[in-house]
């Protein structure tokens, strides 16, 4: 079973961290590129996680929104506009 949990280190840097079968820990900031590990059953890799923007709204109004490109080996594999809304 796989858990997705958050950490806030500053306003306007993200940490999101994954459990389970596949495990990561994927590191958010505005206008900059970092090496994340990626781990599987099979083996574990390095992905890089070049971030476009960072709107981190949690404490006003509960919401957190990631503009950002994963990245393999140079090759850009996806480009994910994630949006989160914390609700009562």
């Amino acid at each position: 079973q796989s858990q997705l949990s958050f950490r806030f280190a500053e306003r306007g840097l993200v940490t999101m961290l994954r459990t389970g079968a596949v495990k990561t820990a994927l590191v958010f900031e505005k206008g900059k590129r970092h090496l994340c590990a990626y781990q599987t059953p099979y083996m574990p890799f390095e992905l890089c996680v070049k971030t476009f923007e960072v709107k981190n709204s949690i404490a006003e109004d509960g919401i957190l929104e990631l503009d950002y490109i994963i990245e393999i080996r140079g090759a850009k594999a996806e480009r994910t506009k994630f949006s989160m809304r914390i609700m009562d």
